[in-house]
């Protein structure tokens, strides 16, 4: 998803296996044309990683460990060159990502989106 307020878009990036607390958007990227904006937002772990013990290694070779991807999610904000108007937001692949206008609050925004 994306807000939009003028000419800036806050990016909502999404991690499926680092946690919010390890999460930072290391670029971002909006290439505009007259039809459309197209989104780019890198992410990275800067959590270090601990060392498994050698016990661990053997316990998750001889059971894999089964895990709910908990995920995390890092806002981005892009200034574009000029006010989005009728331009669709799209991601690298083309996908056109959904456009909710900043209502105030974040939740006034998601429930006005939502609708």
């Amino acid at each position: 998803m994306v807000e939009v307020e003028g000419r800036v878009l806050m990016l909502q990036a999404v991690s499926g296996t680092v946690s919010t607390e390890c999460l930072k958007a290391d670029e971002t990227e909006a290439a505009e044309s007259k039809t459309s904006v197209r989104v780019r937002v890198m992410l990275r772990d800067v959590c270090p990683r601990r060392e498994r013990t050698l016990l661990e290694k053997w316990r998750d070779e001889l059971w894999p460990p089964s895990s709910i991807g908990t995920g995390g999610v890092v806002v981005a904000p892009v200034t574009l060159d000029r006010p989005l108007g009728r331009r669709k937001v799209v991601d690298e692949e083309g996908r056109e990502i959904r456009v909710c206008p900043i209502m105030g609050s974040p939740f006034k925004t998601m429930q006005h989106c939502l609708k």
